[in-house]
């Protein structure tokens, strides 16, 4: 009996306990206890006292907060300080912030690749021309903007076995680790190199941990100059080295100093004929130092501080040492209107590629164009246009890693042809502002015989006089959605665009 009652007065105690319905809140719905919120539809409502009851009030929308981080932060000018940078280059980027305007990135934010697909009716590929088509042929004055780029250039997508040789001189000897003495450059080169480019690149990174010393005092190989004869000194490091690597299956040569120099004694350089016992490698790369002295030993640095010299260095890495040796040639910038307040009329096509792509300014990534010349993007990611009909193109970002469609072509010629491509502030494009996201519309030009030449970005006529926008020239350039241009007798209009990329419609004026 004792039992039997005890269970009853556990069950009468377990029932009188008032319950609290796990119901969704209603604006004048009762509630407990006071001053309980909960988020339901994207409102906030708040347990409040009415009269003597506890009820539930009207909610208020509910502000989600973004953490701002590496990934989502907003650039409003390319020359912005990027508050994420990695730390071992946070002193450098300062120093080129102080004294150079603009640097460039030294991370990566991956892009989507997840695209919402957009309502557009998209011309099917079966419509589109072979790409062949749209394959400028090289001229013989300038063989570096048509497809396909000579043979003899660096080609990381087929192979990259990369050698890292490290010299010292008489009268600069080092007893370190080369590669780590230099890692924070090498691991820099090697994630742009895999980073730019869509087709998979695996480089062999092969260290060296020893220097070796030249038989010569560094002054005496002149290398202070920025393009160097390099013969002698090819000469001397091969003579080193040689006995030690073989070089049969070699494609890039990486060669360090020690940290101790300056770089108005050791300066960077490429060159393209680096002879061994087993072969001639085309593409080879002195990596210069980080630091200067403050001289200036070649005119064509004449009036630059220590502090110029300084952050040149990183970029001129990717810039020389990975794009030029893929065979690419720097594109006209903005020299001729450094002035960001000069508002005087100007030519569009002086100042080519504006600072759009790495070729011209050194920042970020190259431009698509420039990437299916050296391999970058392959074929399928092209659409080459049937310019007898009207046809829309759903091009991704550029700076989104993938085989996606990202490239429009529009053949004029077997030598010039209008291209357009998808413009995201992400990827190796990450400082560019999202203000300046959009269709990119370029000119090619491979007959165009001027160092430089050849590349023209084209600016709506709707922009404002000066050609500034966002910390460099052109940068207003990409069409946004529901503009258009016009050129060469076609019609080119983005209607659609978000972070998908652009929807891009081509027709015959």
């Amino acid at each position: 009996m004792k039992i039997k009652l005890t269970i009853f007065l556990l069950a009468l105690s377990i029932t009188s306990v008032p319950a609290i319905a796990a119901t969704n809140p209603k604006a004048g719905s009762t509630c407990k206890p006071e001053g309980t919120s909960q988020v339901y539809k994207g409102l906030k409502f708040t347990c409040v006292k009415s009269g003597k009851k506890l009820v539930w009030d009207k909610g208020v929308k509910e502000e989600v907060k973004v953490a701002i981080g590496p990934e989502n932060y907003v650039f409003s000018n390319l020359c912005d300080r990027d508050p994420f940078v990695p730390q071992e280059w946070k002193e450098m980027h300062e120093m080129a912030l102080r004294n150079y305007t603009c640097t460039g990135g030294f991370r990566y934010v991956a892009g989507p690749t997840n695209f919402v697909t957009p309502n557009a009716s998209i011309t099917p590929t079966a419509e589109l021309k072979n790409v062949e088509i749209c394959k400028l042929k090289n001229s013989n004055d300038n063989p570096y903007r048509g497809i396909p780029m000579p043979s003899y250039f660096f080609k990381p997508t087929v192979r990259a076995n990369i050698q890292m040789l490290a010299v010292s001189f008489p009268d600069a000897l080092a007893n370190g680790n080369p590669y780590v003495e230099h890692e924070k450059e090498i691991k820099l080169f090697l994630d742009t190199l895999v980073n730019s480019s869509d087709v998979p690149i695996n480089p062999e990174f092969r260290k060296v941990d020893k220097y070796l010393k030249m038989p010569k005092n560094v002054e005496e190989y002149r290398l202070f100059e920025h393009q160097p004869n390099m013969q002698i000194f090819s000469k001397d490091v091969v003579g080193l080295w040689d006995s030690e690597i073989n070089f049969s299956d070699v494609d890039y040569v990486f060669i360090v100093a020690p940290t101790s120099l300056v770089i108005q004694q050791f300066n960077r350089a490429i060159w393209k004929d680096f002879p061994t016992n087993e072969k001639r490698i085309n593409s080879a790369f002195v990596a210069g130092p980080l630091k200067s002295d403050g001289t200036n030993r070649n005119s064509q640095y004449a009036g630059m501080t220590q502090d110029q010299w300084l952050p040149q260095m990183p970029f001129a890495m990717i810039h020389e040492g990975i794009f030029h040796l893929l065979g690419l040639d720097d594109h006209t910038a903005d020299e001729k209107y450094l002035d960001p307040h000069n508002i005087a009329p100007f030519n569009t096509d002086e100042l080519g590629t504006g600072r759009w792509g790495n070729m011209s300014t050194m920042v970020g990534d190259i431009l698509i164009w420039d990437k299916w010349t050296v391999g970058f993007i392959d074929d399928s990611q092209v659409r080459c246009v049937d310019t007898s009909k009207s046809s829309t193109h759903w091009l991704r970002p550029g700076s989104s890693k993938g085989i996606f469609e990202k490239l429009l072509v529009i053949p004029l010629s077997n030598s010039k042809a209008i291209v357009v491509e998808s413009r995201r502030s992400t990827g190796l494009n990450y400082l560019y502002p999202k203000a300046t996201e959009g269709a990119l519309v370029y000119v090619v030009d491979t007959l165009d015989p001027r160092f430089r030449y050849g590349i023209y970005v084209k600016r709506p006529n709707n922009r404002p006089e000066s050609q500034f926008a966002y910390g460099f020239s052109l940068g207003d350039a990409a069409l946004k959605k529901g503009e258009s241009i016009q050129l060469s007798g076609f019609k080119i209009s983005v209607v659609d665009a978000g972070d998908f990329g652009d929807v891009v419609k081509v027709e015959k004026v």
